[in-house]
């Protein structure tokens, strides 16, 4: 669990991290070095080595993919290598986007060496926990891990950085020093405060859809990497998150007999009472589907 001085440092940009803050999670109690074993084990199973793996999911994406893999492994090849150009960030990630997208999965950059994590954390201006750097050294660098995995450590580097220079979406508002991210940026994403070892998650629509102040969007997930880590591996991240799915299918079902018991209602008034009701004298149900997010009639 964090100590006072980790809570104190989390704290100073305005949120809390105390255990009644984190997700909820059931330490295990697994060593460091048991999730390095485990992630170890992982590495090479493409269906294991992340959360969700990017397998393609029709006939059409699959020959897509069997048609892009020579394409694919010869732009990782130069990207990994250093022979690709690299005008941007966005640039470089163009291969492996596209890779994804098509739902070719590519495999991870070996393990970095000490000396390129130390001149990669130099960049940041904060010292690496020491389990995040086992995983880029010992593991891999990037591609495993929760949701779609680890970021490269250049690319989480180059990320942070960018972030720093350009701030938030409205004027005045900065991005927190040490606030790393982990996970592929592109709107939400969990992250790690390299003050306090604390895990984040960065959530974008709490700021863009409300006027809520920029600190809210930074949610306290998990104390540090080790229960992160502890959580997917054990399974019980995915658990919790099909439990939530069971229940939000059970509530749309609910819904849906509702709604369908409504429509006969209506459908049994007059056409003068629905009228009254602003309804259509034609089309009105395939109208109330749509507005309710509904399939249309046939």
């Amino acid at each position: 669990m964090l100590g006072a001085h980790r809570a104190a440092s989390f704290g100073s940009w305005g949120t809390r991290t105390d255990g009644a803050a984190c997700k909820a999670w059931e330490a295990l109690g697994w060593t460091a070095d048991e999730i390095i074993e485990a992630l170890k084990e992982r590495i090479g199973d493409p269906h294991r080595r992340v959360e969700i793996p990017r397998i393609a999911g029709s006939s059409l994406l699959e020959q897509a993919s069997a048609m892009a893999t020579s394409i694919a492994h010869s732009a990782f090849a130069a990207w990994q290598e250093g022979r690709s150009s690299r005008p941007s960030l966005r640039a470089e990630k163009a291969g492996p986007a596209l890779a994804n997208w098509l739902g070719y999965q590519l495999p991870p950059r070996p393990p970095l060496s000490p000396l390129a994590i130390d001149m990669l954390a130099g960049k940041l201006g904060f010292e690496l926990p020491p389990l995040l750097r086992r995983m880029y050294g010992e593991v891999a660098d990037g591609g495993f891990g929760p949701s779609d995995g680890l970021l490269p450590l250049d690319h989480a580097v180059e990320e942070y950085l960018d972030r720093r220079l350009k701030g938030g979406p409205r004027a005045g508002e900065q991005w927190p020093p040490g606030f790393l991210p982990l996970i592929d940026p592109e709107h939400s994403f969990h992250g790690i405060d390299l003050r306090s070892g604390a895990i984040l998650f960065f959530d974008l629509d709490v700021v863009i859809s409300s006027s809520r102040r920029w600190g809210a969007a930074f949610k306290p997930a998990y104390p540090g990497l080790v229960e992160w880590f502890e959580d997917w591996l054990s399974g019980a991240a995915g658990q919790r998150r099909q439990a939530a799915g069971a229940s939000r299918d059970r509530m749309n079902a609910s819904f849906r007999e509702e709604f369908e018991a409504h429509l006969k209602m209506l459908d049994s008034l007059s056409i003068e009472e629905r009228r009254a009701r602003g309804l259509p004298d034609v089309g009105w149900e395939n109208m109330l589907r749509k507005a309710n997010g509904l399939g249309r009639l046939s």
